[in-house]
């Protein structure tokens, strides 16, 4: 079963920064710089999650995850397209 999570991220690491976008890319998209919209399998979700404790995180960096659940509506238009569902949503 598919999850609709936002990550965001920040760091000052340019190379941190290239190695969370590079495994970000493989399973969503970049709505602005450091933050990604995925819609993603539970397992993913799971490896993602270690992928990002791997991380020594120095003063001011941090990464977040927030779950989109139940029913939603997003409305998206430009670069990255339309996408519409329609419904009540929640974001935890």
């Amino acid at each position: 079963m598919d999850t609709r999570v936002l990550i965001l991220y920040k760091t000052t690491d340019q190379a941190k920064r290239r190695k969370i976008a590079a495994k970000l890319k493989d399973y969503g998209i970049e709505i602005i710089s450091g933050v990604y919209e995925c819609r993603i399998k539970f397992h993913i979700l799971e490896n993602l999650k270690s992928f990002f404790e791997s991380f020594a995180y120095e003063d001011g960096d941090f990464v977040r995850i927030y779950h989109i659940s139940g029913e939603h509506e997003i409305a998206a238009w430009g670069e990255r397209g339309e996408e519409r569902a329609v419904g009540e949503w929640t974001l935890i």
